[in-house]
C-alpha cells in the first residue's frame, strides 16, 4: 500500500511540475507578446492619429497640398481630364524636381483628397497656409505661377478660376 501511495505521490509531483512549467511559458508568452506591442506603439498611435484626421488634414507634404491646389483650380471651371493631369504632373516634374513615378503617386494622392472635396475654395486656407508653414512666404510667388499655369491649360483662365487665384494671393499675403 505504501508503494501505492509513493507512485500516486510521484505522479502527483510530476504533474505540478507540469502544470508549473505550463504557466511560466505562458507568462513568458505573455510578457514577450507586451514587448512585441509596446515596440510597434508609436506606429499604432501614429496610425491612429493619422486614421482620426479626414480629408486635407492628412497632407504632411507640400509639394502635394501644392498638387492640390493645381487640381482644385482645374476643378473649380469642370471637370479635371486627363490632359489636365498630365500638364499638371509636368509642372511637378519642372518645379519640384521629382521624377514622373513621384510626380505621378503625388498626383495620385491629391487626386484622391481633391475628389472628397465639395467646394474647391475649402482647400484655400488650410494648404496655403500649409506651405507657408512648412517652406515660407518666399515660395508663395512660384506657387501662384503654378496655379496660373495650371488655370491656363485649356486656354484663358475663367473667371471663377481668376477668382481662385486671388483668393490664394490673397490668403499668402501677396495682394
Amino acid at each position: 500500500m505504501h508503494i501505492l501511495l509513493g507512485l500516486v505521490g510521484a505522479i502527483a509531483a510530476i504533474g505540478i511540475w507540469i502544470y508549473r512549467i505550463r504557466a511560466a511559458a505562458d507568462a513568458a508568452s505573455q510578457v514577450a507578446d507586451l514587448a512585441g506591442e509596446a515596440a510597434n506603439l508609436p506606429r499604432k498611435m501614429r496610425f491612429r492619429s493619422k486614421a482620426r484626421r479626414n480629408g486635407l488634414d492628412v497632407i504632411d507634404d507640400p509639394r502635394e497640398a501644392a498638387t492640390v491646389l493645381m487640381l482644385c483650380i482645374v476643378r473649380v471651371d469642370g471637370e479635371v481630364t486627363a490632359a489636365h493631369k498630365e500638364a499638371i504632373a509636368g509642372q511637378m516634374v519642372t518645379r519640384f524636381e521629382l521624377d514622373r513615378d513621384a510626380s505621378e503617386e503625388i498626383l495620385a494622392r491629391a487626386s484622391w483628397h481633391v475628389s472628397e472635396l465639395v467646394d474647391e475654395t475649402n482647400a484655400i486656407n488650410k494648404m496655403v497656409d500649409f506651405i507657408i508653414e512648412r517652406v515660407g512666404r518666399d515660395e508663395m510667388p512660384a506657387l501662384m505661377q503654378m496655379l496660373e499655369a495650371a488655370a491656363s491649360i485649356d486656354g484663358e483662365p475663367s473667371a471663377y478660376q481668376q477668382a481662385y487665384i486671388k483668393r490664394c494671393r490673397m490668403r499668402a499675403g501677396l495682394h
